[in-house]
């Protein structure tokens, strides 16, 4: 079985330069950020780095306890359209106003 068997596809540097400069800068730009926090944190003494992490740890954790705490119960609100049917069958909205007058049957309500 070919299921899972696919042509891997042949990614050509000169068809999409500008792929490859945007690449570049955000390279250049990660290079440079974690550069100078290595120097700024490079400069505490190791009690201090630890005393850094663990706030940021800490911050993390309770946004995450917080976020299960207030969201208990809780659904997200449908902002929009109707998603139960009317009647089996039917579209979501049902038929205009005041055409209600087809009797409506299923399979429970209908008599053989």
């Amino acid at each position: 079985m070919n299921l899972f068997s696919r042509q891997p596809k042949i990614i050509d540097a000169a068809n999409d330069p500008l792929a490859i400069r945007i690449a570049g800068k955000v390279i250049r730009w990660q290079d440079h950020v974690s550069m100078r926090m290595n120097k700024m944190v490079g400069n505490y003494s190791l009690r201090r780095q630890a005393g850094i992490l663990a706030a940021i740890i800490a911050v993390f954790a309770g946004a995450m306890v917080a976020s299960l705490i207030l969201q208990r119960g809780r659904s997200a609100p449908i902002t929009s359209g109707s998603y139960v049917s009317r009647h089996i069958g039917e579209a979501s909205n049902g038929q205009p106003p005041g055409e209600d007058t087809v009797l409506k049957t299923d399979s429970l309500t209908h008599r053989k």
